[in-house]
């Protein structure tokens, strides 16, 4: 509890520009530049990468998501679930290659404003999708198994359903450690669990 504590404390003190850089750093060790950039050599493929997740140089995060949103998130959606699934050794336990996503993703790496998933507990998906506010969206499973591969600590007590998408049958895919392990399964939007909480973000 109290590393948690403390590296919330840290990440208060960073700015946006390093913590995204943190964010990159986590996806080149797990060789997303090289899949990106398979034609190029390492050290440019590297550095195309790096230069992907450039900010304006007026970004900073809306004063309206400091309580809601405090958590920043990277998001890289080029590379597909499955492939990141793979790499990060996360088990799959629905088809991640017929998900449906109700949140708009944008084509090229972007940033995000989350929380770490106990903003709406125990509420169902569906619970918290009806207390969403106006410039609020459900997350959608790339950003949650992004999220997991930056802050993997929120989901050792609980898992995250990613309230922007659907799986087969109208499930919401989730994800979670079981028997100490991650994994990505899908659950009934009326569901309630109680370690299970809905993911959401700034619009």
């Amino acid at each position: 509890m109290s590393r948690f504590v403390e590296r919330e404390e840290t990440l208060r003190h960073l700015d946006l520009e390093e913590i995204v850089a943190k964010c990159v750093d986590r996806y080149i060790g797990l060789g997303f530049h090289t899949y990106i950039y398979p034609d190029i050599t390492e050290e440019e493929a590297i550095e195309k990468y790096r230069k992907d997740f450039t900010l304006p140089k007026d970004a900073k995060k809306p004063t309206e998501y400091e309580r809601r949103f405090s958590i920043i998130n990277a998001v890289d959606p080029r590379v597909p679930i499955l492939e990141k699934d793979k790499r990060a050794n996360i088990k799959e336990w629905t088809n991640t290659e017929n998900i449906i996503n109700h949140t708009h993703i944008p084509d090229r790496p972007y940033i995000v404003f989350t929380h770490d998933g106990t903003l709406y507990l125990p509420d169902t998906v569906n619970q918290a999708i009806g207390k969403f506010a106006e410039d609020e969206v459900g997350e959608p499973l790339t950003e949650t198994i992004d999220l997991y591969l930056n802050r993997p600590e929120l989901f050792k007590t609980r898992g995250r359903d990613s309230a922007g998408s659907r799986a087969g049958r109208g499930g919401v895919p989730c994800l979670g450690t079981f028997s100490g392990f991650p994994g990505v399964g899908a659950g009934s939007a009326d569901g309630p669990l109680q370690d299970w909480g809905a993911g959401s973000r700034g619009k």
